[in-house]
């Protein structure tokens, strides 16, 4: 056998195996692409996917699932930089949209969930609790013009001291 290529197939062989630093590129028929780590030809381990719409995450997988620290771009623009269970946002992330608005703090269940930062575009910002992407619990509100407002919060409505 020619040296070379039993080189080349002990190489492929190695990325079959996912053995650590090998990449295995995964075409799909949708027209996505994935590229990283692979056991049995699904995404485990380090990798980066595209999909045809222009999405793009780079992060790690879990058992084909988005899993751990990761960063999802979206074709608009908008990003979010955090940690997802089973490709769900779970856990301390940074959601940044297209108007420059942006959120720092908690996730559960892919929704802005526990403690949080929001800070508008326009300077305003809020601290305090979200629950279901909606300010809820104890906050405060700091408004461009320098105005304050601490306290409760319900569906986003400010509900006064309490």
């Amino acid at each position: 056998m020619n040296i070379k290529y039993f080189f080349a197939i002990v190489i492929v062989a190695a990325c079959v195996a996912a053995i650590p630093g090998c990449k295995t590129t995964i075409d799909y028929p949708s027209g996505d692409k994935y590229v990283g780590a692979a056991k049995d030809k699904v995404r485990d381990g380090e990798g980066e996917y595209q999909w045809k719409s222009g999405d793009k995450y780079v992060g790690p997988y879990r058992a084909g699932k988005r899993h751990g620290e990761g960063l999802y771009t979206w074709a608009s623009g908008e990003t979010y930089k955090g940690i997802y269970s089973s490709s769900v946002k779970d856990g301390k992330g940074t959601y940044t949209w297209l108007s420059d608005d942006k959120y720092e703090g908690e996730f559960k269940d892919g929704k802005m969930n526990g403690q949080g930062t929001y800070t508008w575009k326009s300077g305003d910002k809020y601290v305090g609790e979200f629950k279901d992407d909606k300010r809820n619990g104890q906050g405060t509100m700091t408004y461009a013009d320098g105005r304050v407002q601490k306290g409760v919060w319900k569906d986003n409505i400010y509900q006064g001291e309490k």
